[in-house]
């Protein structure tokens, strides 16, 4: 939608804002930690309107870092902190 032009980059930060906050906290200090730090660098990219997309880019590559962060398991069964999906 951000990509279409249908939302703005700082609604689509709130909508990960929101997604984020309603995770279940995952026991973890490092993971949660992370995630925290996460929603506050979404919640700034929202609340600044002069923000562009190279810096919601560069935040969203953090985020995927932090989904693909193994939790358990091996390489062929390892359960990851959360599935990000790329395409709506």
């Amino acid at each position: 939608q951000a990509l279409d032009s249908k939302i703005t980059t700082q609604q689509l930060a709130k909508i990960i804002v929101e997604r984020l906050k309603a995770l279940k906290p995952f026991g973890d200090n490092g993971i949660d930690s992370e995630k925290d730090d996460l929603i506050e660098q979404f919640e700034m990219l929202a609340d600044n309107s002069d923000a562009d997309t190279d810096e919601f880019d560069y935040i969203m590559n953090d985020l995927y870092n932090w989904g693909d962060t193994k939790i358990s398991g091996d390489f062929f069964n390892a359960k990851k902190v959360c599935w990000i999906k790329t395409n709506f």
